[in-house]
């Protein structure tokens, strides 16, 4: 545990004194998150954000005078128990910081978002082309397999009738 212990306060940045406890239950109020968490040193503030039927909504924020203090906070409460309710207790993040390593700017912030957006639209436009290409190839194949098929289908004398009859009209009498 003393191993533990070192390791969580060396994570704890000297700024780092506010932490958030999540997982209360509903029965819970400051006063009894205030002497749940004042073993472990002088407590500054505590927050517990209210939902819209006035209700807590199941996490609070302890402040801590010392950055020690909030770190041992940490160690001995994450996964205890409170009103049977296990706590997840950790260093809380600045509102709206994102998590490990994401980021929180808009993806049309990055440099490349544009050519990246253009290049995708491009390939789109050259598929449908590409397509739109193949089905007029299929249909100009599937004309002159017709057409093939209706001249072998005609037999050869209404050829040579349609030429007679071509010629009696021309002959004069």
């Amino acid at each position: 545990f003393a191993i533990l212990r070192v390791l969580v306060m060396a994570a704890a940045p000297e700024e780092k004194r506010t932490l958030y406890v999540g997982g209360l239950d509903d029965a819970v109020t400051k006063e009894i998150v205030a002497s749940a968490f004042a073993p472990f040193g002088d407590i500054v503030d505590i927050e517990m954000p209210m939902s819209t039927a006035n209700k807590h909504r199941g996490f609070a924020f302890i402040e801590f005078e010392d950055p020690e203090d909030a770190a041992e906070a940490i160690f001995n409460m994450n996964d205890s128990v409170l009103y049977n309710r296990v706590l997840k207790v950790n260093f809380s993040r600045p509102i709206g910081a994102p998590k490990d390593g994401a980021t929180r700017r808009p993806v049309w912030e990055e440099d490349d978002y544009l050519a990246k957006q253009q290049a995708a639209e491009a390939a789109k436009q050259k598929a449908a082309l590409e397509e739109k290409q193949h089905e007029e190839e299929e249909k100009q194949k599937l004309h002159e397999q017709i057409l093939g098929e209706a001249a072998k289908a005609a037999p050869e004398g209404e050829d040579e009738a349609e030429e007679k009859g071509a010629a009696q009209q021309i002959t004069p009498e």
